[in-house]
């Protein structure tokens, strides 16, 4: 395949001097040359070309070769085309002169054509490589779309140059979690495909840029009316839904996505880029997998949200949030066996919050780990401190979501919340995670797997709200769980007599496969009488107490009463 000659525009006034600056530069059978006699065809010519430089003369009738390098220094499609002067005037005030203007280079007459060449061959180099970093730098290493910092440039350029244009703001749903279970180079690849998609969706004109780890931008011209903008984000939608087999893995993930219009929604790029955004919000809260077109409404919506997430970050940094404890009792002596640690969070103005009413913000926000590790510090730091006061006699169990279990990092941030609170790391066997059924079930080999290395530092894992999905007994057998709490569901049927044997055959399954029962959620003196007669002798909730705050749970602890 032939190379593709470089262009260079020679603007001279001379045919004789042209002619020759022209053989030189053709000599070389790697340049194109292009005469022009004039500043004004040479601007001309411009207007719809871009060569990769230009040689020009500077005394010329009409527009000078100052006064063309100037214009050309003051257009932003051509001001990067580097300019070299050659004449006859060596006066050095108007050398720097030319430079000052932009010129790269100055090369005197008479012409030795072999130095032309080669000042010509190294700024035409030098100009490759200055490209080739300005696209480096607006590029997006990973993906090979353009980055953040293009995307900007592209917006203002459009908004400049007033032309109408729809941005679409999306978001991927669930990458997090598939980037922690499978790694983080599946997690690439998968951004690879993306963007590949992304890329196929929309035209060649359109601009797509990644602009964070999972956050991608489309800006999409010449669109003049909504139903243009849905038909584009229904094809983006459906196509980046349609699995991805990576390594022999099949990924389902979706996208949420928000939508604005230039100039109907906002004609500036802080409302541009607040406004879709704030739309893809509004469609993360609907459901996911879907779309929102900006509208007036959504903007107090989803700015009540946006400043809850604000209120989060302060949280954590403040030290807002606390542990409160939900004992379990060994129904043998009335004994604490387990503290359920949970969390509440102080608000200075709204008062102490339970997660339900703060824990799909934290998630929303990409927050959640961070919320992870300041509930496990407090974990650690409270078993160091009941240990050094001699109390410490019982598991502090915390309640992990399925992006918690599955993150890749969960051992690591136990062991620093350890090596942080300088606590003996022998103490991390006083730390027991409640894990679901369904997460458990979502990839029994990945959880053994994340049990078995928990369990090298001494952390135990039990499964939590059993029977409340279809778990195989040969799964159940080979999990190497601490205990196995029933569903609450099952609990409150006591009294029933179907229900009632539905829990005991689930009693009797655990018990003989070597397992622990305990039964959550009981509330009544027949549900404790049912659940001992058959065998569950580990018990938790309000028949035994209430919620306690950590002055509460340590006086039970020292005291050591029964409570049953």
């Amino acid at each position: 395949m032939m190379q593709e000659k470089v262009q260079i525009l020679v603007v001279e006034d001379l045919k004789s001097n042209s002619d020759l600056v022209c053989a030189a530069l053709e000599d070389t059978g790697e340049i194109e040359a292009i005469p022009l006699f004039s500043g004004e065809e040479a601007l001309e010519y411009l207007e719809t070309q871009h060569p990769h430089m230009i040689l020009s003369d500077i005394i010329m009738p009409g527009i000078s070769g100052f006064d063309l390098c100037s214009q050309l220094k003051e257009n932003p499609r051509l001001k990067d085309i580097p300019v070299v002067f050659v004449t006859g005037k060596d006066d050095a005030t108007d050398i720097v002169h030319g430079l000052n203007l932009g010129a790269v280079d100055y090369v005197t007459k008479p012409i030795i054509p072999e130095v032309l060449v080669a000042r010509v061959r190294a700024h035409l180099a030098l100009s490759f490589h200055k490209e080739q970093l300005k696209v480096m730098a607006n590029t997006d290493a990973l993906t090979g779309l353009y980055n953040r910092k293009a995307f900007e440039g592209f917006l203002s350029e459009f908004i400049e140059n007033k032309k109408e244009f729809a941005l679409i703001y999306l978001d991927l749903d669930r990458f997090k979690p598939v980037n922690d279970e499978l790694g983080h180079p599946i997690g690439d690849l998968l951004l690879k495909r993306v963007a590949k998609r992304l890329r196929y969706v929309v035209r060649a004109v359109d601009i797509v840029a990644r602009i964070g780890g999972d956050e991608f931008v489309v800006i999409i011209s010449k669109v003049h009316s909504q139903a243009i903008v849905e038909m584009v984000c229904d094809k983006i939608l459906k196509n980046l839904a349609a699995p991805y087999n990576i390594d022999d893995h099949e990924i389902c993930i979706s996208a949420t996505v928000g939508a604005v219009l230039y100039p109907l929604d906002a004609d500036n790029e802080y409302d541009l880029v607040r406004y879709a955004d704030t739309a893809m919000y509004h469609a993360k809260e609907s459901g996911r997998n879907r779309f929102t077109l900006f509208e007036a409404k959504l903007e107090s919506i989803v700015s009540e949200k946006q400043k809850m997430e604000e209120e989060l970050k302060q949280g954590l940094e403040k030290n807002q949030f606390e542990l409160y404890y939900l004992p379990s009792i060994a129904l043998s002596d009335g004994t604490v066996q387990s503290m359920e640690t949970l969390l509440r969070w102080k608000h200075p103005q709204r008062g102490v919050l339970s997660p339900s009413q703060f824990l799909e913000h934290f998630i929303l926000s990409h927050l959640e780990e961070k919320l992870f590790v300041c509930v496990i510090e407090k974990v650690v730091q409270q078993i160091k401190l009941w240990h050094q006061k001699g109390i410490l006699d019982a598991h502090l169990t915390l309640n992990l979501t399925h992006a918690e279990f599955i993150n890749r990092n969960l051992m690591r941030h136990i062991t620093e919340a350890c090596r942080k609170a300088e606590c003996p790391p022998q103490l991390a066997r006083w730390i027991e995670l409640d894990v679901s059924e369904s997460y458990l079930m979502s990839d029994i080999d990945f959880s053994r797997k994340q049990i078995q290395e928990l369990a090298k530092i001494g952390v135990t894992v039990s499964l939590d709200n059993f029977g409340s999905s279809c778990f195989s007994i040969y799964e159940l057998q080979s999990m190497p769980l601490s205990q196995i709490k029933i569903d609450r569901n099952l609990i409150s049927g006591i009294g029933n007599p179907s229900s009632e044997q539905a829990l005991m055959t689930v009693i009797h399954m655990i018990t003989s496969l070597g397992h622990t029962p305990a039964a959550i959620g009981v509330e009544t003196e027949e549900q404790q009488t049912f659940l001992k007669q058959h065998g569950c002798m580990i018990m938790q909730g309000y028949r035994f107490s209430t919620v306690l705050n950590t002055e509460e749970a340590e006086r039970l602890m020292t005291e050591k009463k029964s409570l049953c």
